[in-house]
């Protein structure tokens, strides 16, 4: 008997190539590439070709670049004040474990999953989170601990015995911002029909509009006072003054008078996209300031003056923050992305 011919690729390369593509395009490129399947050969030739610029088109779709540079300036930041007292790096090596950093972040954004977390994985990544803090932080990086009767010591062992509670606390804000999200999805779909969407799209801008000058105003006086009582470089006061105008530029646009359904849902989503894009920049913005505080007060200090204990609650702060940042942009951007789809499907 005649073997039949393969109507499909092989199983282990097509999921090799599942692998490669990022989740946002992974169903559709895998689906096109077995449409046009005929040999192995052909296949890997085809998958060769497409992946890396599918990859590359989604790394510039995800990728937000007030936000990397943002980012990277806060790396640099760090590995400058540690190759000073601890890993004696040069500015090129701190150039290049910038970048490489930087490239991580665009690679962990490209593949990340769509749509938000579930709680399940919310919880699972909180706990290895904090797991890691429980782990890596008593270590301080390999400081002599505090000798024993001292107020170091005694300050060691407090913090030591509080952060397993860690492990619960990241869970619970967690499922807490997983609960909120879906009432606020549950809200938006009795809003998303065609006869509410005018109604509801024109509500929406005046709170965008609120929201921008309000926090347009509360990033000039954050500015000011971090200023005067850290001491910060002026950098982040202009930063903070630019990012403050721009504000106020889109405080004042409108784009309200839209009387074409579909033409409204174009511009819903363009407004929604937006907003996300620049909430993943705000809030590392307001991280930032405090990020170099604890930064420069703790683990720069702890390590000038080989106290253990200031490094090991320094990086048990910063670690904490950047992963309830992280935490929050990925509810609210997955969030954001459900509540286009449904503007999509309703139509």
């Amino acid at each position: 008997m005649e073997a039949e011919p393969l109507t499909g690729p092989p199983l282990l390369v097509e999921e090799v190539v599942q692998l490669l593509i990022p989740p946002a395009a992974r169903e559709t490129v895998v689906g096109d590439l077995r449409e046009i399947y005929c040999r192995p050969s052909q296949y890997a030739v085809e998958a060769l070709r497409t992946v890396p610029l599918v990859i590359l088109s989604c790394a510039m779709r995800s990728a937000n670049l007030p936000l990397l540079v943002l980012q990277g300036a806060l790396i640099f930041f760090c590995l400058e004040g540690l190759g000073d007292h601890l890993l004696h790096l040069n500015q090129v090596q701190i150039g290049l474990g910038t970048a490489a950093a930087l490239m991580a972040i665009i690679l962990r954004d490209t593949y990340q999953q769509a749509g938000r977390p579930t709680v399940r994985g919310s919880i699972i990544e909180a706990i290895m989170i904090a797991f890691f803090m429980v782990v890596f932080c008593p270590a301080a990086f390999g400081l002599k601990e505090a000798p024993v009767g001292t107020p170091d010591f005694l300050l060691e062992l407090q913090l030591v015995t509080v952060l397993p509670l860690a492990i619960p606390a990241l869970g619970i804000l967690q499922t807490l911002l997983i609960i909120h999200g879906d009432r606020d999805l549950d809200d938006f779909a009795d809003s998303a029909s065609d006869e509410a969407l005018s109604r509801h799209f024109s509500s929406f801008l005046r709170y965008l509009q609120f929201c921008y000058l309000a926090e347009a105003l509360a990033l000039l006086t954050f500015a000011i006072v971090i200023r005067a009582l850290l001491n910060i470089g002026p950098w982040l006061l202009v930063l903070y003054t630019l990012v403050a105008v721009f504000l106020l530029s889109l405080s004042r646009t409108s784009s309200g008078g839209i009387d074409d359904v579909f033409a409204l849902r174009i511009e819903y989503r363009r407004q929604f996209h937006q907003r996300q894009q620049l909430r993943r920049f705000l809030s590392w913005l307001w991280a930032a300031p405090v990020l170099i505080a604890l930064y420069e007060q703790l683990i720069r200090t702890g390590l000038s003056t080989h106290r253990a204990v200031l490094v090991t609650i320094g990086s048990a702060a910063v670690i904490s923050i950047c992963f309830l940042v992280s935490a929050i942009n990925r509810e609210c951007t997955g969030r954001a992305q459900e509540k286009i789809g449904l503007l999509e499907h309703r139509r």
